[in-house]
């Protein structure tokens, strides 16, 4: 695998569905989303079997990935329209290394 030694980067925290969930939470509290889905993305890697970003830093994840439609005008949180095309993990179970039910997949 190549890697480029100029890339500028970060530490990532491993559990990145914590970091998702952190980033809807925020903005819905904002009153900025109108809607939101989970959407499969790239497969999910357990903590017992991570997978490594550029810089070999190992996260974990269920796999899916946050969809947001920001609204210009403020939608209360309890408004906001989940379009639940794929049920997330608890990420915080998760992080905790308990087990967690798959993520539904349509057909």
């Amino acid at each position: 695998m190549y890697k480029s030694p100029t890339l500028t980067t970060h530490i990532i925290a491993p559990v990145i569905d914590e970091s998702r969930e952190y980033l809807l939470d925020s903005l819905m509290h904002r009153d900025a989303v109108g809607q939101f889905a989970f959407v499969r993305g790239v497969g999910a890697a357990s903590q017992d079997k991570p997978r490594l970003n550029l810089t070999d830093d190992p996260y974990f994840t269920d796999g899916l990935r946050l969809v947001i439609w920001l609204s210009q005008a403020p939608v209360p949180p309890e408004q906001a329209v989940d379009l639940d095309w794929n049920d997330s993990a608890d990420p915080v179970r998760e992080g905790s290394g308990e087990s967690m039910p798959p993520a539904r997949s349509d057909p």
